[in-house]
């Protein structure tokens, strides 16, 4: 059986990843799409104001070059995937295109210029989609995360969750039956965590936050913060459950999250209630209760310090927020 929670897992379900498919077909070089910067590709996923949109692309086979609006540049073999989490504009493809083609424009079954001829080279297969994030950017997780995170597929790598999970993605992809959409948005789910547990556990990647989570002191008293944030908490309380005094514990704290420890509390206090309060099924006066304020007034006042609106508003946008569309994926062209 499974132990309680850690704090990755806490912030990942406070992410409620969503996956969605936006384009699966075969691209024959010299070729490019173009992306656009996340708020401007969050109307076309039918994106909450509270969510954020993610571009990701696996390469199923072949291989093309991602370039960042920044400069940052990479190139994706067969098996690999780039996640855009810093929501920058971006280009993908091979070679020296006389055109670059807007990602909406291929959307929904739109026609491919790049398509491989039906008898000659297969060109690159990808996979391009989005992942959508609540509230990603008010998570400690933000500032932990690479603007371009690429995970790549090394052939010498033993089988494992990784390999499993593409392989059951361009199955699925590839032959689509009874519910194929439902387990694509599950499998995504799955992909998109296991990408950013990878960059969590690379001891030369992860920073930040992510670093702090194989700090044993400091990863303790973070889950017990994620356990109980409405407990009332103080420095000294969670210097006494982790074993240290409390100058040293906050100092240890604040060096190793870049926050001090109440900030901290405070900050995964407001995600839990924009989650409560999304929800819809507590009033505002109730959210403040369950994450440790013993006034409605002053959570409000915490809540528009941290967030920048009122509960009440931000329940209200929330709950008449559209979700996103279902699978927007176009069969597989060879």
């Amino acid at each position: 059986m499974i132990g309680r929670k850690d704090a990755l897992s806490d912030v990942l379900e406070a992410l409620r990843i969503k996956g969605s498919v936006l384009l699966h077909e075969a691209y024959l070089p010299p070729w490019a799409v173009s992306v656009p910067a996340a708020d401007a590709l969050a109307p076309l996923l039918g994106a909450g104001e509270y969510s954020w949109p993610v571009a990701f692309h696996y390469v199923e086979r072949g291989q093309c070059d991602i370039a960042l609006q920044s400069g940052e540049i990479a190139t994706l073999d067969a098996g690999d995937l780039a996640i855009c989490f810093a929501g920058q504009a971006h280009r993908i493809g091979a070679g020296n295109p006389l055109m670059t083609v807007p990602v909406a424009e291929l959307m929904g079954g739109r026609h491919n210029p790049f398509r491989p001829a039906a008898h000659g080279p297969r060109g690159t297969l990808l996979v391009c989609g989005a992942f959508l994030l609540d509230d990603l950017r008010l998570t400690p997780l933000w500032a932990a995360l690479p603007p371009l995170l690429h995970v790549r597929h090394e052939p010498g790598d033993a089988p494992g969750h990784w390999r499993e999970l593409t392989q059951l993605l361009s199955t699925e992809l590839a032959r689509p039956t009874v519910a194929s959409s439902y387990i694509v948005g599950r499998l995504l789910e799955v992909l998109c965590a296991d990408a950013i547990r990878r960059h969590a556990c690379d001891s030369s990647m992860a920073t930040g936050w992510l670093s702090a989570l194989r700090d044993a002191v400091v990863s303790k008293s973070m889950t017990l913060i994620h356990q109980q944030p409405g407990k009332a908490w103080t420095v000294e309380g969670l210097a006494q459950a982790v074993a240290l005094s409390p100058s040293r514990f906050a100092a240890r704290f604040t060096a190793t999250v870049g926050l001090s420890p109440m900030a901290y509390v405070t900050a995964w206090r407001m995600q839990q209630a924009i989650r409560l309060l999304a929800d819809g099924q507590l009033t505002p006066s109730r959210v403040a209760a369950q994450v440790g304020y013993d006034s409605a007034a002053a959570f409000s006042r915490a809540f528009r310090r941290h967030v920048g609106d009122s509960p009440s508003a931000v329940r209200k946008r929330m709950q008449n927020s559209s979700a996103m569309p279902m699978e927007l994926h176009r069969n597989r062209s060879a």
